[in-house]
Order: structure tokens, then C-alpha cells, then sequence
């Protein structure tokens, strides 16, 4: 998007009246540098949030609400005009991608081939740890989590690492997502009917 847009701004940042590119764009020109941004800003998001999540022993239900509730909070923000991510209309104008216009067959065979080539290697990954002492560990997590603990394992390092893992492949996927779809809508984060169920369940456990 921002090759398409040449020396001048982004479409969608033209359509709103920015006049400047905002700090945290710099250097998004790069397709290096941006594709590093797609794989550090959630990671970096999810190892935070996480930290603090899996320090106070958030789990179950509560950690399903406050994932959620962060999810509805950055589509909040990316709603607003004046944060540089579009408003209400997005990320709109992928018309190229390093020269090449992403509505060539060329183009969308050759992301079809990475989309299935990330799926294989996100597979690889999963599989390989599933299959080492690391695995082993996590599958103790999610059977006696108390237990695990009195053996002498610490099992907060081993959740923010899949936590984190996990949140850069789905900026990864993101990154190929948007270019074979041609924009990005904050709409797509809206989770209403995703947020009432948990909100139920609690209420009845409170109750019982």
C-alpha cells in the first residue's frame, strides 16, 4: 500500500485529511521492515498482555472475557479517524505488492502457494513441539496444572511462549490475508455475539 501510494500518503489516509504520515508508519515503504511489523506488534502485544495474564493466574472463563474485551478495545481503536488506521473504512488501496498488482494470477498463485506454505510450516511447528519434552510439559499444563507445579515446573514461561508464538503466525496470516481480499475493516474484529456466552457462563458459575 504504501509502494502504491509512491512519495505521497495512503489512500485511506488521503481520504481523511492526514496531511503527514504518522510517527509509527515510518519506514512501512520497506516491505522488510513491514512484514517484521506484522510478526512483532502482535507478538509484542500478546508477550505483554500475556505476562501480566499468566502472572496473576487468569485462566478458564475470566481469560476468555479479557482476550475478548482486548480484542473489542482495538477495534475501537482502529474506528477512530484520528489514530491513522482508517476509521470506519480501513485499510483500503492494496493495489500492488513489490511491483506486482495483487489482481494478477500471478500474484494471487504465488500468495495462495505462501498462505499454504505458512499453514504447512505452522503445522510443522506445532507438531514438533507437541512431540518434545516442551510438549509433554504443555500437555501437563492442560491436564494438572497444580500438579505440574508441585513437581517443580513453573508453567507460566510455557503458556507465554505458545501465547506468543501463536499471536505472531496470526500477524503472519494476517499479512496474507489482507492483500488477497484487497482491504481491511475494523468490522471484522466485532465480536457481540462471541462476548455474550462467556459473559453467561460466569454468571452461572457465580450463581452455583
Amino acid at each position: 500500500m504504501r509502494q502504491a501510494a509512491g512519495e505521497g500518503l495512503p489512500a485511506f489516509m488521503s481520504f481523511l485529511s492526514w496531511r503527514e504520515l504518522p510517527w509509527f508508519w515510518s519506514g512501512t515503504e520497506h516491505f522488510a521492515w513491514a512484514l517484521c511489523l506484522s510478526v512483532l506488534a502482535p507478538g509484542l502485544l500478546a508477550l505483554v498482555f500475556g505476562f501480566f495474564a499468566f502472572r496473576s493466574r487468569i485462566k478458564g472463563v475470566y481469560f476468555s472475557i479479557i482476550t475478548q474485551a482486548l480484542t473489542y478495545a482495538g477495534m475501537l481503536l482502529f474506528f477512530r479517524n484520528e489514530t491513522g488506521f482508517g476509521g470506519n473504512n480501513g485499510f483500503t488501496g492494496f493495489t500492488t505488492l513489490l511491483g506486482f498488482s495483487v489482481s494478477a494470477t500471478g500474484t494471487r498463485i504465488g500468495l495462495f502457494i505462501a498462505t499454504v506454505g505458512l499453514l504447512l510450516l505452522s503445522l510443522a511447528i506445532g507438531f514438533a513441539l507437541a512431540r518434545s519434552k516442551f510438549g509433554r510439559v504443555l500437555t501437563a499444563v492442560r491436564d494438572a496444572e497444580n500438579r505440574l507445579m508441585f513437581c517443580g515446573y513453573d508453567p507460566r514461561g510455557f503458556k507465554l511462549f505458545v501465547w506468543t508464538l501463536s499471536a505472531m503466525l496470526c500477524g503472519l496470516a494476517g499479512a496474507l490475508y489482507v492483500p488477497q481480499v484487497g482491504l481491511l475493516i475494523p468490522a471484522r474484529c466485532r465480536q457481540p455475539t462471541q462476548l455474550k456466552p462467556p459473559s453467561g457462563w460466569r454468571w452461572v458459575v457465580e450463581v452455583r
